[in-house]
């Protein structure tokens, strides 16, 4: 284990591609520090992973996961609107974006992470657009989920920036900053 810091703060979407390209093992992941997803979730990510799956995407809303502990309504309500503009204004083809726990071969974490652009919450979509942009294929995995009432998005502004982050997403794929897929 290692520490990749760095000053100053530049939002949770920097921070992620930093230590994902500073990752040195075979298979990288990322799960949330308030460990919303259990860390158990660890093993059964890692066996799709080594079972052929480049990108390994826990979701909240796969038949078997289980949500222990809910987000507000409001969260809720902003969350499932985000999902869906993701899904239909990027084409994403998975049933959870923003779930803190996702895992991805040394290869593929490279080549997304190498190419991702966005600091701070729009993060999740855009590394799911990249994943499919490059044609890996994303395993999707149940699991179970606890909302920590100490999160640090602020409902509004977040959702607000967030959506704008989605639009520099498409923009940056149009511009072709993000080069050719597969």
């Amino acid at each position: 284990m290692r520490l990749v810091s760095y000053t100053p703060n530049r939002g949770k979407g920097y921070a992620v591609r930093k230590g994902m390209l500073a990752a040195r093992g075979r298979y990288v992941l990322f799960m949330d520090a308030d460990l919303a997803v259990p860390i158990r979730f660890v093993s059964p990510c890692l066996e799709h992973l080594k079972n052929g799956a480049p990108v390994v995407v826990a979701s909240r809303h796969l038949p078997d996961s289980s949500l222990k502990v809910r987000e507000t309504p409001i969260r809720q309500l902003l969350g499932e609107a985000f999902r869906r503009m993701a899904i239909l204004g990027l084409g994403l083809k998975v049933t959870d974006i923003t779930c803190g726990f996702k895992g991805f071969t040394r290869k593929a974490a490279h080549r997304v992470f190498s190419h991702s652009r966005i600091e701070r919450w729009g993060y999740d979509a855009e590394v799911i657009f990249l994943a499919q942009k490059y044609g890996y294929h994303i395993g999707e995995i149940p699991v179970e989920w606890h909302h920590s009432f100490d999160s640090k998005v602020r409902v509004g502004i977040d959702a607000v920036r967030t959506l704008i982050e989605m639009f520099k997403v498409r923009y940056n794929d149009l511009a072709r900053r993000y080069g050719a897929g597969m």
